[in-house]
């Protein structure tokens, strides 16, 4: 019923019950349902996506194919070192790793830095430029098991963090530090952080 929104901004409800390919009434119960949870509104000329559903349909695309968690990674600097922490969850338990999380909706990569080094490292940090953009696949042995897509942030800090936190040579980074993020750290670039936070949209919605 969702996915008759990919290219439609309304619809009524016959089209949307003939979507559904259930009776009229069942049809009718889904989509009360919709809409008490707030993913449709009723509008001029039928049924709408409210922002949550619009978010929703994203998330469905035009197939059931899963795609990669946008994973923001945290290399901060002092005294020509960069700060790591060791990994507590799965994947890479126990791996050295950069302080990283999602980003989060709503935010910029900025913002979520900030958050991100002072949640897993007490780090207060200015970031300043992204450092890398990386796919990371992590392979079972029945196959695909993770997907991520790493943006490094590279930041500047006047303090040491807590007692998480790990100083660290880029060129001279354990045999236990993550591959990926050993990687990115060996390939930092200085291009602009501006040219990746872009100005929220509202064309076409």
């Amino acid at each position: 019923m969702l996915r008759g929104f990919v290219r439609e901004k309304q619809l009524s409800f016959t089209a949307l019950a003939k979507l559904s390919g259930t009776r009229t009434n069942h049809a009718a119960y889904h989509l009360s349902a919709l809409m008490r949870d707030g993913i449709i509104r009723r509008a001029t000329r039928g049924y709408a996506l409210t922002a949550p559903g619009q978010r929703l349909l994203v998330t469905l695309g035009k197939t059931r194919s899963e795609c990669p968690l946008p994973v923001v990674l945290v290399a901060t600097q002092r005294n020509e070192k960069i700060a790591f922490i060791r990994r507590a969850e799965r994947p890479y338990a126990g791996r050295l790793s950069l302080p990283g999380g999602r980003l989060r909706l709503g935010e910029t990569l900025t913002q979520a830095a900030v958050r991100i080094a002072k949640e897993k490292a007490g780090l207060s940090v200015v970031p300043f430029a992204v450092g890398g953009v990386a796919v990371e696949r992590l392979v079972a042995r029945d196959g695909l098991a993770h997907g991520f897509l790493l943006v490094v942030v590279r930041c500047k800090t006047n303090n040491m963090g807590d007692a998480r936190v790990r100083w660290q040579s880029p060129s001279h980074l354990p045999i236990t530090t993550i591959p990926s993020d050993a990687a990115l750290t060996h390939r930092l670039a200085r291009l602009p952080l501006t040219a990746f936070d872009i100005p929220e949209g509202r064309k076409g919605f």
